[in-house]
């Protein structure tokens, strides 16, 4: 019956299916031919996918196949597995597999194509399917269509097919400044992102078109929602954590353990979502049946192990779903909370790159491209509704408000980028939230990446990459700024130069590089150059006399001034690319951003960890209505946390901070005048000891050897 209801609604809309979904949500137990071991995800039933692009004409195309939910239906004879090319306005046979009708009975089942079988072309047999070896060139596009045939066990023997498909674009390797640099992806979803809105893709796919893309690493963050079989609990994570180390190389590449967590937001049943990597056990980010998150963000972030990393997840992004927990951008307090910890690095500003929109009813999931030009409905590229622009500057925004209350001292506010894709290898397809259609758009994995700066080329030197900001992020051109130390002309850390999430002493007249290479031969043709929030230097490489180089590859020295107030600063730049025409027809643009170079008067940078009473803003320093709130604590007699985690429960707002009147949860890290003895409580002497910090007339800094954890500065 349940296979009934996807052919059903394939073809009649989604009213029945948001009946059916409706009712798995109340009672997720119940009945039916065979109990699911897994939630039906609707739209992923049945797929096939390849990588959007491919480094070379040599570099093999792997083509995968995926039927999902034959454990709840048996499939009782699959027969074959068919890729066909377009070519000469015909689609001519270029694989065909049979299985002879093989049984399925399980949750995943895949099947990868790399090499020719049972083509047309009887010569191309058990070569590797390439681009040389069908014909194409650099800067060509190949479209595919994958076919699956066999019957289903409701039809009574009746046959059925599935196609899909598919464009693959012939480019050149992304550009590098030097070998030490890695892409990677931050924000990606496999099979174990498994629920009754999503599901993400296979895992042996993946591995191989890791390399046809031209990624070095990609962090592997399923939803860790341990709610009945829904996505990631602690057995899944485990099984995970075993494949990754049976399918990484030596140096712990490409695939890097992750997860992403569903956290409570400040207010109502809102929930937050953050990224962890490389944790050494699961973290549970538990949900209810409605989406509504169970555990407080603190609380998750004190399962973090010393190497784990944690960044917040899209934290612009607002998701208003039908019926259950909304996802809600993070507030300032969400992300002053996580910056109390010293395992969170900052921001995942750009997620997802979509410019152009199938929003569905027309099975446009399974086959956007309806022209030869592509058919997708361009509303993205017509109005910024739901484009990743907007949303990415609202983060980049937000991010440059944090560094410029982070700068004395200095407390580093890492960017990066991910693509958000659930499989989606080629372009994404999904059902939205409140189940009313079906639709696709452009996304894709890597579409969104980060550049990291790793030497060694490991999964050390990667995370180390990312936790110091070595680090851009971009969606085709690169853009470095630093200082060359040596003068050759080029930034590289080995040889001693300054590069981008680097701390460097703040010389007068310092000079700066600013190098760039351009992507899939789109010049350059705006980069602009930050001291703090301001806006130093803008140029267009194409038109400026003193540039090395070309729109295309090349670099500047530009000479800044030291601060006469003698504070720290930062510099960052970003770059946007001359137009190009996307498939439809519309203007888009490539563009990055560089993580900041610190400039910084104090020969080391001074270990950061902010006082709690130091909240509006974190500054450093003890203000007059921030110790008053210390007062009221001090009072009240008692104290507890903001958040409630046993229960969900939430207590009267009578709080500034992420603290409450009087007794009560405890699940959160003592306030920092709670100290001698830490109970729950502020004591007078406890109380004096703000007052230091309060009267202290440079402020203060965390100290291991202060009575409290701080001293005070002059």
């Amino acid at each position: 019956m349940k296979r009934f209801f996807k052919f059903f609604n394939k073809n009649c809309g989604c009213i029945l299916f948001q009946m059916v979904i409706c009712f798995s949500l109340i009672i997720p137990n119940s009945s039916s031919a065979k109990n699911p071991r897994y939630p039906n995800t609707y739209a992923k039933d049945f797929m096939a996918d390849a990588p959007w692009r491919v480094k070379g004409t040599t570099a093999a195309i792997p083509v995968g196949f995926f039927i999902k939910d034959s454990d709840v239906n048996d499939l009782p004879d699959l027969d074959s597995a068919e890729i066909y090319l377009w070519r000469n306005r015909r689609w001519e046979r270029i694989y065909h597999h049979n299985f002879g009708g093989i049984s399925l009975n399980r949750f995943a089942w895949e099947w990868v194509a790399t090499e020719f079988e049972n083509a047309e072309n009887s010569k191309l047999n058990g070569k590797p399917m390439t681009a040389e070896n069908l014909g194409f060139d650099t800067g060509d596009v190949i479209e595919l269509k994958a076919w699956i045939e066999g019957r289903d066990d409701w039809w009574q023997g009746g046959a059925f097919s599935f196609s899909r498909r598919l464009r693959i674009r012939v480019e050149t390797s992304f550009p590098r400044p030097d070998s030490d640099w890695m892409y990677g992806d931050t924000h990606y979803h496999t099979k174990y992102t498994a629920n009754p809105y999503e599901y993400g893709g296979g895992l042996e796919t993946l591995k191989l078109a890791l390399k046809a893309l031209d990624l070095d690493w990609i962090t592997i963050t399923d939803h860790a929602s341990d709610y009945l079989d829904w996505d990631l609990n602690a057995r899944r994570w485990n099984e995970l954590k075993t494949w990754i180390e049976r399918n990484n190389n030596i140096s712990g590449l490409p695939f890097i353990i992750g997860e992403e967590i569903t956290c409570q937001a400040r207010t109502g049943s809102d929930n937050i979502h953050l990224l962890v990597y490389n944790n050494d056990k699961f973290i549970s980010g538990k949900i209810d049946v409605l989406n509504n998150a169970q555990l407080s963000l603190y609380s998750r972030l004190n399962e973090l192990n010393a190497e784990g990393l944690a960044f917040s997840a899209h934290p612009a992004d607002s998701m208003d779903i039908m019926f259950v927990g909304d996802i809600v951008p993070w507030s300032d307090a969400n992300i002053a909370t996580a910056l109390l910890y010293d395992n969170y690095y900052g921001l995942e500003v750009w997620n997802t790159r979509k410019t152009m929109e199938s929003p569905g009813g027309n099975l446009d999931h399974i086959n956007p491209f309806t022209s030869a030009t592509g058919g997708w409905e361009s509303k993205l590229s017509k109005s910024r509704d739901h484009h990743f622009l907007p949303n990415l500057e609202i983060s980049i925004k937000k991010w440059v408000e944090l560094l410029e209350s982070h700068l004395n001292p200095i407390k580093k506010i890492v960017i990066e980028a991910g693509s958000d894709a659930h499989g989606d290898l080629n372009y994404f397809s999904y059902m939205d939230f409140n189940w009313e259609r079906l639709g696709t758009n452009d996304n894709a994995i890597g579409k969104a990446r980060t550049l990291v700066y790793a030497p060694e080329r490991s999964k050390n030197s990667v995370l180390e990459g990312l936790k110091n900001g070595n680090s851009i992020i971009t969606d085709g051109p690169v853009i470095l700024i630093g200082i060359d130390k040596n003068g050759d002309g080029k930034l590289d850390k080995g040889d001693g130069d300054h590069i981008v999430g680097d701390i460097a002493f703040w010389e007068d007249n310092v000079e700066i590089l600013i190098s760039w290479i351009a992507y899939n031969d789109v010049g350059i043709n705006n980069i602009k150059l930050f001291l703090g929030k301001n806006l130093i230097h803008e140029f267009d490489p194409a038109d400026d006399n003193s540039v090395f180089g070309n729109d295309s590859e090349g670099y500047k020295i530009f000479q800044i001034s030291s601060d006469p107030s003698q504070t720290n600063q930062y510099l960052r730049a970003e770059c946007v690319s001359q137009a190009f025409l996307n498939r439809s027809g519309f203007s888009d643009r490539y563009r990055a951003y560089t993580n900041p170079l610190y400039l910084s008067y104090q020969t080391q940078q001074i270990p950061l960890s902010y006082h709690s009473a130091d909240y509006k803003p974190q500054d450093n320093k003890i203000s007059l209505s921030e110790l008053l709130r210390v007062i009221q604590l001090y009072n009240h007699g008692a104290y507890h946390c903001l958040f409630n985690t046993d229960d969900g429960e939430w207590p009267t707002p009578d709080m500034e901070d992420e603290y409450a009147l009087g007794k009560g949860n405890q699940d959160c890290a003592h306030h920092s005048s709670d100290y001698k003895p830490q109970d729950w409580s502020i004591g007078l002497s406890e109380l004096l000891r703000l007052i230091q910090l309060y009267n202290s007339p440079g402020g203060y800094h965390a100290d291991e050897n202060g009575e409290d954890g701080f001293v005070t500065l002059k």
